[in-house]
């Protein structure tokens, strides 16, 4: 297994602030990156050949081509011989002029070399040694130990890989954080193999809370983590992982698709566990924050997670008619015999202080402005507060730039809010039309059938 195929991605966000000025070293060097993959490996390695043989560049980002050249020819192209000649040739630079973890990964790296050889014994003998002449940085003792416990792993000493790599993470705080969060997914992994659900889990959502809005993380946690919270014996974890999550989540908002997921996640944990009414109360959260793409699937999980708590169809079907018709039923005209009640009005949150205080940090960090205002909107969304969102909604709108964008993003929003408080469809398209419209309506006269009002002025705080 390499941990470290995408650890060369992350090294550059020290060389991007130091270099910005300069432009071309790293544009050069970021061209590298993006075509460090097998279809087109051969043509990193001319790029990062021709900035290393450039006297203009300065060493340091020399040094870093090297170790990045190392990279390409272990990791992608696996070829050893070249990769040792990449690390040699970075060695004979002044590495004084180097960044410091770009030093350290090129006396680390001939580790990472050996174990795509499969000399494991060797690798954890070269990354000691490398380690005990002095790194200059904890990113480099990090990534050390990395290699170190890949190579225990490699050999089936799972347990050991996972010690090695939970002593690091605590010695090493001060590392890259994408180092950090590779070894945490690293620890996950080694846990999980050495049948330590609770330290794999736990290292999951460490990765999670750490990577925020990281589909690929977030879809690893789904595939490594959930069929551990199935087991029969891990009942208790499966609670304390949805009481981590829902924690998380406020952090996650400004990126709906990324929130939708993690919601979703919440339910799968709680319908595997069987546990109906906490599923039914974040189903129906789901249903009310997801997007317009997401809605009938959204409607099709409440209804199933009811019919399967229920084990008959009444709430399942009361569900699925209001969200086909809204509150004024199937005559679309409210105060008439066939208007609907809401079916699930009577579902009330248990108190949970640490989610509360999560949403009270979330909205504390949100920018001035339009977008600040947009975030606010969906924290107070996921926090069950839609009379709150639809005033920072209504601030939104008024502040945002005269953008297709973003004009669209914020009508959409509020047209998916109204729909929730009103129960009525129906409001959500008047305001829809009032945006698009104004007062006078589509024939533009003041005073005629058509005329338009808006629905949100009768939901803001008097």
């Amino acid at each position: 297994m390499n941990w470290h195929i995408r650890q060369w991605t992350f090294v550059m966000t020290g060389v991007a602030v130091c270099v910005q000025a300069l432009g071309n070293p790293h544009q050069r060097l970021a061209q590298g990156q993006k075509l460090a993959r097998p279809a087109t490996a051969a043509q990193a390695v001319k790029v990062y050949e021709e900035l290393i043989a450039d006297e203009t560049v300065p060493q340091r980002y020399r040094i870093t081509g090297c170790w990045l050249l190392a990279h390409t020819y272990a990791n992608v192209l696996r070829d050893p011989d070249n990769a040792r000649r990449a690390i040699q040739r970075g060695m004979a630079f002044d590495l004084s002029q180097g960044i410091p973890a770009d030093v350290d990964r090129l006396h680390v790296f001939p580790a990472r070399i050996l174990v795509t050889e499969r000399k494991y014994d060797e690798a954890i003998k070269t990354a000691k040694d490398a380690i005990q002449k002095g790194l200059r940085c904890d990113t480099g003792k990090l990534v050390a130990e990395q290699f170190i416990a890949e190579s225990l792993a490699a050999q089936g000493k799972h347990a050991d890989a996972a010690a090695v790599l939970e002593k690091a993470l605590a010695e090493f705080p001060e590392a890259a954080a994408n180092d950090i969060m590779q070894t945490r997914c690293a620890l996950s992994v080694a846990c999980r193999r050495a049948g330590r659900d609770e330290g794999a889990v736990s290292a999951g959502l460490a990765a999670l809370a750490q990577e925020i809005s990281s589909p690929a993380i977030l879809n690893r946690f789904r595939r490594e983590c959930l069929p551990l919270l199935k087991k029969e014996a891990n009942g208790e974890l499966a609670v304390a992982t949805v009481k981590r999550l829902r924690e998380i989540l406020p952090s996650t908002v400004d990126s709906p698709e990324y929130a939708e997921l993690m919601q979703t996640t919440i339910v799968t944990i709680l319908l595997d566990r069987k546990l109906y009414d906490e599923a039914i109360m974040e189903s129906k959260l789901l249903f009310d924050v997801c997007s317009a793409d997401a809605l009938t699937e959204a409607v099709s999980t409440l209804a199933a997670t009811l019919k399967k708590a229920d084990g008959n169809m009444g709430r399942a079907n009361a569900v699925l008619e209001y969200a086909g018709t809204g509150a004024a039923g199937a005559d679309g005209i409210a105060g008439t015999n066939d208007d609907l009640p809401p079916p699930l009005a009577d579902i009330q949150r248990a108190p949970h202080p640490e989610r509360d205080a999560a949403f009270q940090e979330a909205l504390s960090k949100t920018e001035p402005g339009w977008r600040g205002s947009l975030a606010k909107a969906m924290l107070y969304r996921y926090w069950e507060k839609p009379e709150r969102a639809i005033a920072e909604l209504h601030s939104a709108f008024a502040d945002c730039p005269m953008q297709a964008e973003p004009i669209q993003t914020i009508v959409d929003a509020t047209v998916r809010v109204l729909t929730q408080i009103s129960g009525n469809p129906a409001i959500g398209q008047q305001f829809a039309d009032f945006q698009r419209f104004g007062p006078n309506g589509l024939d533009r006269k003041p005073g005629t059938n058509d005329d338009l009002t808006n629905p949100v002025l009768a939901y803001l705080p008097k």
